[in-house]
């Protein structure tokens, strides 16, 4: 079994974050809210910009789920030519661990 990478911490932005530009499998995500403005969550299958089948999508509702939110998939979702983030809620604040496997 492949161990999977951790993309490390990736904080809200307006630009698209490349996670991975080849095939690989999306194993789970982390999303860890820091302010009350409900993050969005967004990745797609693409090498560098945020358009493409949507992989994953999230909302939290801070008041709701708590400020933490992690997402492990079973069964890993399979992306084909990359794997970019969309990260909105407050820029520099809100944050979001990616978890996955390229195909080697």
């Amino acid at each position: 079994m492949k161990a999977c990478l951790s993309s490390g911490i990736n904080t809200a932005t307006n630009a698209a974050i490349v996670i991975a530009s080849t095939a690989g499998k999306l194993h789970g995500v982390q999303i860890v809210v820091k302010t009350t403005s409900d993050p969005i969550v967004i990745i797609y299958d693409n090498a560098t910009v945020r358009s493409g089948n949507v992989l994953y999508k999230r909302r939290i509702d801070s008041s709701v789920e708590g400020l933490t939110r992690i997402d492990l998939f079973p069964n890993p979702v399979v992306f084909s030519s990359g794997c970019v983030l969309s990260c909105t809620g407050t820029d520099g604040a809100d944050e979001s661990i990616i978890f996955y496997t390229t195909k080697v």
